[in-house]
């Protein structure tokens, strides 16, 4: 199965060691992977390297949080630095087969909103529901809202999902619930 992993909550350093933990750690933000106790695994050694890097500091532990119904990796984090949330991924777009295609196709021209961006974006999960955490796709923050992009730069978002309405959502870590588009 696979899981996708991103820094849902960030607070500001408080000293060098957690600026150093944090510069190490952001390879793992919006990351694909098969294992998500493997990349845990590494994230705690990471923190022990830095640990042992800064000795004058106090000392950071990563900590796991399992679900309790399938004993499986939800969330991991790093004291009150960071927390690192784990989705599983719904599904993954077919493999190409080996064969050439019947007749060659011919590349459409994309729409402006299908246009992929020039440079490098982040992209945001879109849940399937509040509840469940099955990640129903990616989207680039930049065809979010102004508002939901302002958010997520800053932070606050806590999820985006599809409501019981079947829109678009996006969830602050306060509670209040905004269109995502």
């Amino acid at each position: 199965m696979n899981y996708f992993i991103r820094i849902s909550h960030q607070n500001n350093p408080a000293n060098r060691l957690q600026e150093y933990i944090l510069k190490l750690v952001e390879k793992y933000d919006h990351l694909l992977c098969e294992d998500a106790e493997t990349i845990f695994t590494q994230v705690e050694q990471l923190v022990s390297q830095a640990n042992r890097a800064y000795p004058r500091c106090t000392a950071q532990k990563a900590q796991a949080s399992h679900d309790h119904k399938s004993k499986t990796l939800n969330s991991f984090h790093v004291g009150g630095l960071f927390t690192m949330s784990v989705h599983k991924v719904a599904g993954q777009h077919p493999k190409p087969t080996d064969h050439p295609p019947a007749q060659p196709a011919q590349a459409l021209p994309l729409s402006p909103a299908e246009e992929q961006p020039a440079t490098s974006q982040p992209r945001q999960a879109i849940l399937k529901s509040r509840e469940d955490d099955t990640i129903i796709r990616l989207e680039f923050w930049n065809r979010f809202s102004s508002r939901t992009q302002t958010l997520l730069t800053k932070g606050v978002i806590w999820n985006i999902y599809y409501d019981a309405s079947k829109n678009i959502v996006a969830e602050e870590f306060g509670g209040q619930i905004h269109p995502a588009f």
